[in-house]
């Protein structure tokens, strides 16, 4: 993948003149690098930054290597409502190329990842979810919506850039949770929001969410809860609250089965209700609270 592009190349990708768009760079709209024989380069990230902040119309996709668009006539303005629709009704038909097209565009529009994931794929999973009441072949379409969003969330998150010293949250789905979109859609947003999210995936221990905490000096895990909660788990979440608040750390629950209020335990639990608290939390309290030190003997 080629991460640099020259001023042509980002002109041509957004329909303006190469002599405009060097103008922006040297009014540092946008910002771009110089090689050794001091010729402009502007990284991806940073094309894709400047789109999103910009609203700028991205006429030629490919050279910000996207994937295929949306025509320009295609109603991605429209309502909310209207934008469920569309993309409801292309997981509905596992259209994989229309879903990444939707989404990727409200993205560049400048949409937050957590607004796309609470208003627009969460209530089209919902409504495909619950197709196994009448349909068949309703686990089937699930399953294969559920793949489209993986593939999807994986495009958009590689189209972010999260700086390096940016602080990190970790996180996972608990143990016997065996669900991957909640943690991913975590993962992603928090990205998003310039927080460098480390996802674990479905089926984590509680140790190992601990040891992660410690690996990267993070202050601040997530649990997508989606599964029903047995009271052994009960006890894992609780205890492993528990020993974060020792070590100044904080736990955000979400998903389905986050609500119960035996979760409300201990001054370092929020229950979020959608990815915007998530993100919102994240940066409260990642603002307000300096990086711990890594743990010495967790990053040997």
């Amino acid at each position: 993948m080629k991460h640099l592009l020259s001023p042509r190349e980002m002109a041509a990708a957004i329909g303006v003149s190469e002599s405009t768009l060097k103008r922006w760079a040297d009014d540092g709209l946008i910002t771009a690098t110089r090689t050794a024989g001091g010729h402009r380069r502007i990284p991806l990230a940073e094309a894709i930054r400047f789109v999103r902040a910009t609203r700028a119309r991205v006429v030629n996709p490919s050279i910000l290597q996207i994937g295929d668009l949306p025509a320009s006539d295609d109603p991605r303005n429209g309502s909310s409502v209207d934008r469920v629709e569309q993309v409801h009704r292309a997981l509905f038909q596992g259209d994989e190329v229309r879903v990444r097209g939707l989404v990727t565009s409200f993205f560049l529009d400048g949409l937050p990842m957590s607004e796309l994931c609470d208003s627009l794929l969460t209530p089209a999973m919902h409504r495909i979810g619950e197709l196994w009441r009448t349909r068949t072949d309703g686990v089937f379409l699930e399953h294969r919506a559920t793949d489209l969003c993986i593939h999807l969330l994986n495009h958009l998150r590689g189209l972010i850039e999260v700086p390096d010293h940016a602080p990190v949250a970790v996180g996972g789905g608990p143990s016997g949770d065996p669900y991957l979109l909640a943690s991913l859609m975590a993962a992603t947003c928090l990205a998003d929001a310039g927080i460098r999210a480390v996802n674990l995936g479905p089926d984590t221990p509680a140790a190992v969410i601990e040891q992660a905490l410690d690996a990267n000096a993070a202050r601040l895990a997530w649990l997508s809860l989606s599964a029903p909660i047995p009271a052994p788990l009960m006890q894992e979440i609780l205890g492993l609250a528990r020993r974060m608040e020792s070590r100044g750390a904080f736990l955000v629950l979400g998903g389905r089965s986050a609500g119960r209020p035996d979760l409300a335990q201990g001054g370092n639990i929020h229950v979020g209700r959608d990815m915007g608290e998530l993100v919102a939390f994240a940066r409260g309290l990642l603002a307000t609270h300096a990086p711990r030190q890594a743990n010495p003997a967790s990053s040997s």
